[in-house]
């Protein structure tokens, strides 16, 4: 994820355990997702914004429930 990495190595030295926390995120997120469902708000638009990456211009909403 590019906005994890710009968090990580903005600064001027390299931290030693980026490699560590993005492995961490990634772990916490399957977690999160084995645990929860998520769906889109109904309604809400999901526009594509072109910049560095491709994100979506409003965010996105969504509704959490158990899986």
């Amino acid at each position: 994820n590019e906005d994890l990495d710009n968090l990580l190595t903005r600064c001027e030295r390299k931290c030693i355990g980026d490699h560590f926390a993005k492995m961490e995120a990634l772990i916490c997120l399957a977690v999160i997702l084995r645990r929860y469902r998520l769906s889109l708000v109904p309604g809400h638009p999901v526009v594509p914004e072109a910049s560095v990456t491709l994100r979506p211009k409003h965010g996105l909403l969504m509704n959490v429930g158990p899986n």
